[in-house]
């Protein structure tokens, strides 16, 4: 067993603790355009170990299982090397377990034609003006991980994810657009047979028409309805990075020193959940700690940070079940993985009733601040409702201050989803899947980019 190969190598370096962390994957990526399609499948294997020798921290890593004995010793040589001596983990009893995500078709048994036909029955729906090209993809991933330790765990946990993207560029006149479909989850290839395609193109060309007739927003502050995925990028983005415990610690979050302050309205509830089954869904991170919800704001109390457990460590709490790497040759640090936002009182048409506010739709990037707490984000539709009019926008870009918008919230929807939005977050070079549910949410006092500004 592997955990007694890890007591062992302890016992013969002198080492106080190790932990192994392999993984097997297969991941296939197919795409298509108005030009070309690609196909690649590629697999991999691999581990990596962390030692605590005298108070350091030691990792090594490897492709190659039989190297064990040398990629240990490596790792005890770093700790040597390291000046640091105050490293270490708490204790915990040992934790065995095997856990397989449940999926119905697995996805790489489907044959690849098929998976071609699929994609170009969705391009096939799409080829009218003004469209000008369709990007398609389906991603298919399937990740086993064994996590194993010097004090007796041992967990093995594997997860398959499926993901469809669909991206439409338009053109009319001198303006350019496009609008897009994702759908992703902890599932096989079962998720596209959920989706009527149909319907999808018909609401993409619908969409697109509408960014294409919009006129420019104009430029001031306004309250603005964020949609599901909208508000999934605020609390992602602004929110839950400046919650992620090494940011804190180096002093690089707005949110250093404001834990058990107000920091939002009351009607903001917020918390990190990996049993959620959604696309950021595991049930152990990868330092085998067990997923459990991490509460972050209640009530517009700032009630935690997200964790690893060498953080944890650091601050005297509890690890947070956020200790995550992109592969076995990086070490885990603080990651999210499903946020959500507890549901409010407030229906989406008395958020609608309002005059003169902006409906906000989807994203198309920004960036943050997270030191300044300053951000901007592009919304990919917009609407101004102004006298019971519904008034198409394009181009519209919102920008404020973190802690201002957060306490500028008037209310959360009374209904969560699934906003389908999941990716890869990227952080310091490595990129881990996270994904959102999410109500709708109306905040007052948004500076909008637009015409004039």
């Amino acid at each position: 067993m592997m955990e007694s190969k890890l007591s062992d190598l302890c016992s013969e370096h002198g080492v106080v603790y190790s932990d192994l962390r392999s993984v097997r994957s297969r991941i296939q990526v197919i795409s298509s355009d108005s030009r070309n399609t690609n196909i690649s499948d590629t697999t991999f294997s691999g581990f990596g170990v962390r030692v605590f020798k005298s108070g350091s921290l030691g990792f090594s890593y490897s492709t190659d299982m039989t190297d064990l004995g040398k990629t240990f010793a490596r790792a005890v040589k770093i700790a040597h090397s390291v000046g640091r001596k105050d490293a270490h983990l708490p204790e915990r009893n040992p934790i065995r377990d095997r856990y397989t995500k449940s999926i119905k078709i697995d996805p790489f048994s489907v044959e690849e034609p098929e998976k071609l036909a699929w994609l170009n029955s969705f391009r096939k729906g799409l080829q009218c003006k003004p469209i000008k090209d369709v990007h398609t993809a389906l991603l298919f991933s399937r990740v086993n991980t064994i996590f194993a330790d010097s004090a007796g765990s041992e967990v093995e946990q594997t997860i398959t994810r499926s993901m469809v993207g669909v991206n439409v560029v338009g053109a009319r006149n001198e303006t350019l657009s496009s609008v897009s479909f994702r759908r992703s989850d902890t599932a096989g290839y079962e998720l596209l047979s959920d989706i009527d395609v149909e319907k999808e193109s018909a609401e993409l060309k619908k969409r697109l028409s509408n960014t294409l007739s919009a006129g420019r927003a104009p430029a001031g502050k306004f309250t603005v309805v964020c949609d599901p995925k909208l508000t999934g990028l605020f609390f992602h983005e602004a929110v839950g990075h400046a919650c992620e415990a090494d940011y804190v610690l180096n002093r690089a979050s707005v949110l250093c020193d404001k834990r058990g302050e107000s920091i939002a309205s009351s009607t903001v509830t917020l918390s990190d959940d990996p049993n959620l089954r959604t696309w950021g869904h595991y049930k152990y991170d990868d330092e085998g700690t067990r997923a459990k919800e991490t509460r972050l704001i209640s009530d517009g109390l700032l009630t935690g940070y997200l964790h690893s457990r060498t953080t944890a460590v650091e601050m005297g709490v509890e690890p947070t079940s956020n200790g995550r790497a992109m592969s076995t040759e990086v070490v885990p640090m603080p990651r999210m993985s499903v946020l959500k936002v507890e549901p409010g009182d407030m229906s989406v048409d008395e958020m609608m009733s309002m005059d003169n506010v902006i409906l906000a739709k989807g994203f198309t990037g920004g960036e943050v601040d997270l030191v300044k707490g300053n951000f901007i984000f592009g919304c990919e539709e917009a609407f101004l409702i102004r006298e019971g009019e519904k008034i198409p926008l394009r181009d519209v870009a919102f920008s404020g201050n973190i802690l201002e918008t957060l306490r500028n919230v008037l209310g959360i929807g009374k209904k969560l989803q699934q906003t389908y939005t999941g990716g890869m977050c990227g952080k310091k070079g490595q990129s881990v899947p996270v994904s959102e549910v999410m109500p709708y949410m109306v905040v007052s006092g948004v500076y909008v980019g637009g015409e004039n500004s």
